[in-house]
Order: structure tokens, then sequence, then C-alpha cells
């Protein structure tokens, strides 16, 4: 049951997750755009970060500024669920190092039954005039599901630090909700 939890914190990190949050920026710094090397004004930004496998996506906006650049994770390196993380420079693909934490907090519902559709193969004889032989058919049928719900609450803070010092700061926070089935009837 553990196991199955970690799984699906793990999804945060390893699939196509999206938080939000804001972005402080107290002293302007360079970031690799997708449009080049360019300058990350002071500024309060609306911020949308997107976790891919091996890297995540930063979007910055403000009514009259927007960019995005993307921070590389390294092979072998996981920005753990709980806990703190730090890529330099060099593992990040941008000309700043990145400190910062995580936390998630997972709860569930207790567990419920439902009865959905499905469906099955079954095999039936089918005559011609050529001779007969078995075909499968594809049939709609009903199965009983057990499953509980866990939702998933992950705060994460990260700060931006270019020539030694804290250039920005990254506070957002997700909320996602996933079916965890523990077990089902065969299809009837």
């Amino acid at each position: 049951m553990k196991k199955l939890l970690v799984a699906a914190c793990a999804l945060f990190i390893v699939g196509c997750e999206d938080m939000g949050g804001t972005f402080d920026v107290q002293k302007a710094f360079q970031a690799n755009t997708e449009d080049g090397a360019k300058t990350i004004a002071s500024g309060t930004y609306d911020t949308s970060l997107n976790f891919k496998k091996r890297e995540v996506i930063v979007t910055l906006k403000t009514k009259e500024v927007a960019a995005k650049f993307s921070i590389q994770i390294p092979k072998g390196t996981q920005i753990p669920d709980n806990g703190s993380f730090a890529l330099t420079a060099a593992q990040a693909g941008q000309p700043f190092d990145i400190a910062g934490t995580n936390k998630a907090v997972e709860s569930h519902t207790d567990e419920r039954s439902e009865v959905t559709s499905c469906e099955y193969t079954r095999y039936e004889n089918y005559c011609t005039p050529q001779g007969c032989f078995t075909r499968p058919v594809t049939v709609w049928g009903q199965q009983t599901t057990w499953y509980y719900l866990s939702t998933v609450n992950r705060d994460m803070s990260l700060n931006i630090i270019a020539s030694g010092a804290t250039a920005a700061h990254f506070t957002g926070a997700s909320s996602y909700t996933t079916k965890v089935i523990t077990h089902q009837t065969q299809c009837w």
C-alpha cells in the first residue's frame, strides 16, 4: 500500500503536472529562454511550472512581459516529494543555481465501491457455407470496483541564485486527486 502511495506522489515529478504560483524577482538575472539569453527584470510574475520527465518549463507573465525558460533535471537527480533540493547552473542548463524545498501531504477517502461498465471478449461459433469456425466477439458487461480517492496537496518554494545571491523567489502550490483501485471483480 505504501509503495502505491509513493508511486502516486512520484507522478507529480515524472508526469506532466502544472504548478501555479508567484515569482518575485528582487534582482534582475539572466536566463536562457526559448528566444535566447534574456534578462528577467525585477518585479512580480504570475508563474506556472510544468514538470516534464527531465525538465521543468517555467512560464513568467505580467501584463507587459512574458518569458519562458527550462530548467534541466539531470539523469539520476530527483526532486523529492518532501525535502530540500539544489541544482547547480551546469546541472540546470542555466546561468544560475537553484535551491528549494518541496512538501507534499497526501490524504485519502474511505474505500468505496461502484458498478461500472466494462467489455470482454467471448468466442462464438460462426457458420458459413464454407464451414464453421470460432470468432471473438466483444461484449459489454459490468463489474464491481473498490477504490479510494487520493488527494496530494503540494507546496514548493525555490530560489534562483545568481552571482552568489538570491535573485528571485518562487512560491507555488498544486493539488490533484487520483482514483486508486484496490480491487475489482471480473467483467460479467
